[in-house]
């Protein structure tokens, strides 16, 4: 699993998640600590998103919104447009920015050759789409890829798909708006990832933990587990 929080890195480079945990678990409420098992419960690693060149910052946070809903956690962005701005609206996300692994991917190609690397399927969501969505395969590791808001996904994305999928539409409107293509492929391919595993979620120990641990550290605050591990006397 991959972290890109600078202090998180930092900390796992200094400690180990149990470390982490037994230093600053005491700061954690009894509340927190039960919602934070809870979502855990439900998490999936197998399914991540991605957004290709996203313009519209609000629209690529209700994404993510959308995506925390149905407890996915590793969002990707991919080449984003408007850089610069994309610390702004994040609002829009009522919270859910905080608790999932957002990573920042400059190039298509760098993006692909990481996933490819993890065996991830990638999965494009096109107007053109070869499956409808319920055909969509879950018995394996997928990205679902979302492309930007006005093209859809670029001629060099598609290239790298492993395979594309529609949504089916009746009415005179001839696509979704980005996060609600999100919303209902979520729905769609959670649902059946779920049934098929006979489980709500599908973390192993070892992400569990460090999901855990990283909650934690939210949920404490990066100040205060900073001058937690620094004065426990554990440091490396």
């Amino acid at each position: 699993m991959d972290f890109h929080h600078p202090f998180y890195k930092e900390c796992l480079l200094a400690f180990s998640p149990k470390e982490i945990l037994a230093t600053i678990s005491d700061y954690v409420t009894e509340n927190k600590k039960a919602k934070i098992d809870q979502i855990l419960s439900t998490r999936l690693s197998s399914i991540h998103i991605a957004m290709e060149s996203p313009s519209n910052i609000h629209n690529a946070l209700a994404t993510v919104r959308s995506a925390e809903a149905f407890s996915i956690y590793n969002m990707h962005v991919i080449a984003p447009e408007n850089e610069d701005r994309k610390r702004r609206g994040r609002k829009t996300t009522q919270g859910a920015y905080r608790w999932v692994n957002v990573q920042h991917h400059k190039t298509r190609s760098s993006y692909a050759k990481t996933m490819k690397e993890k065996e991830m399927l990638l999965v494009g969501a096109d107007v053109k789409g070869e499956l409808l969505l319920e055909d969509v395969p879950v018995d394996k590791p997928l990205c679902l890829i979302f492309g930007n808001e006005e093209r859809g996904l670029s001629d060099e994305m598609l290239s790298y798909c492993d395979l594309t999928y529609k949504i089916p539409m009746y009415g005179m409107i001839e696509s979704f708006n980005v996060s609600v293509s999100a919303a209902i492929s979520l729905y769609e391919l959670t649902r059946k990832k779920r049934a098929l595993i006979n489980c709500y979620n599908d973390l192993t120990e070892e992400e569990l933990l460090l999901e855990k641990t990283w909650y934690y550290i939210r949920a404490c605050g990066l100040d205060l587990t900073r001058k937690l591990l620094y004065y426990s006397g554990i440091k490396k």
